[in-house]
This record gives structure tokens, sequence and C-alpha cells, in this order.
């Protein structure tokens, strides 16, 4: 912050000290407002991964799928789960499971758009947002995330660890026409992915009738 004077009839001491105090509740309102905006930022992110969390997820997704609607374009939402992440947590401890999820994160961070929408969804689970994106260009992202992620090397404690994820893909309107069932249409999609043998993508089917809706 800037305190400026423009003039100065007659210089005193007086006048100094008024400065000094006006100046202090000019930096302590600066600092509860730079305290404030950390607070803010830090309520919309997840602690860990550093990615959005599940109630901003819910509120971004809901403003881009209106902004998609009244718009006519297209929204794609891609889920993915952590194979077996229990695995890491039973084998190495709940430390390696934490690891696992940050440098799952961190890829995400690297490798996505940079105007896609990333968040933790919640446990193992990521989910990511890519306006202007179609179903199959968004199957393309999930497709190269998996690739990315299969062929990462990830040491822990000098242990390499080998993490793979499965992935479901949907997409606004052809797969569904609200966020509720577009994250319920991907959803099933990364459980089918997963019944078919987990670390791979699998894509929501077209709805008919959510594209007769539109």
């Amino acid at each position: 912050g800037v305190l400026g004077v423009d003039t100065l009839e007659q210089h005193n001491p007086e006048f100094d000290r008024l400065l000094y105090i006006v100046a202090n509740f000019c930096a302590v309102a600066i600092n509860n407002g730079r305290t404030y905006e950390r607070a803010a930022e830090m309520a919309r992110h997840d602690g860990l991964t550093g990615l959005l969390n599940h109630a901003t997820f819910q509120s971004k997704l809901a403003e881009m799928l209106t902004e998609a609607k009244n718009t006519d374009r297209p929204v794609s939402l891609v889920i993915s789960d952590v194979d077996h992440f229990k695995h890491f947590n039973d084998r190495f401890g709940h430390q390696a499971g934490d690891f696992v999820l940050r440098s799952v994160a961190d890829l995400w961070k690297r490798l996505i758009p940079h105007d896609a929408l990333a968040a933790r969804y919640g446990g193992e689970e990521f989910v990511c947002v890519l306006p202007d994106v179609g179903l199959e260009e968004a199957s393309q992202y999930a497709e190269s995330l998996r690739f990315a992620l299969d062929n990462a090397h990830f040491e822990f404690e000098t242990t390499e660890l080998h993490v793979t994820a499965s992935f479901g893909v949907a997409a606004f309107p052809i797969s569904a026409d609200s966020a509720v069932t577009v994250i319920r249409e991907a959803d099933a999609a990364l459980y089918a992915a997963k019944r078919g043998g987990r670390n791979r993508v699998s894509v929501a089917p077209i709805n008919q009738e959510s594209i007769r809706c539109q």
C-alpha cells in the first residue's frame, strides 16, 4: 500500500506522529486483507494435494455447466481412482499413501490444460473438468494421464512405487444434461474401468435423451 501526502504547509512533530498512526492503521488493514485472502484460498483447496476441494469443485462445475448451456459448448469430466490405494497404506504406512496422493496430484497439475479444473474429489479420487472439450478428446486426455501415471517413477523412502489409476469419462451434453448426471455417468464409467481390470479408461455411453433435450 502507498500513503501519499500531496502538500504540507508546515512540518511539525505532531504531523509525523499522526502520519505514523495513520500508516500503521493502513498496514493493519492491508495485513488483515491478505490474511483473509489466504484463509479463503486455503478453504477452497485440499490441504494435502493443493487441488480444489470437493465443495469448491461442485460449485465451479455448476458454474461451468451453466455457461456451457448458455453458449452451447461441451464440457467434459474425467474422474479417476488410484488402483489398490489401500495397499500403499497397509504395506508402507499412511505417509506413503499421502505421498502417492501428492504425486498423482502433481502429475495432474503438469499435464492437464491450463483452463481445466482439477480437484481432489475425495479419498483417492481425483476429478478434472475440461471446458470446450468433447467426449472423444476428453478420453484422450484421460488416456494420457493414465499412461503417464503408469510409466512414472515414484520413490518413497528408497522404495520405488508403481502407481496406476482407473478413469471414467463423461461429457455434457452428450452423456448427461446436468452436473449431477454428468458426475454420475463419469462415476459409472470409472467403476466399469475398475471391473474391467483397472488401469484403464472407460467412457460413458452417449445419452440420446440428453441430446434431444438440448
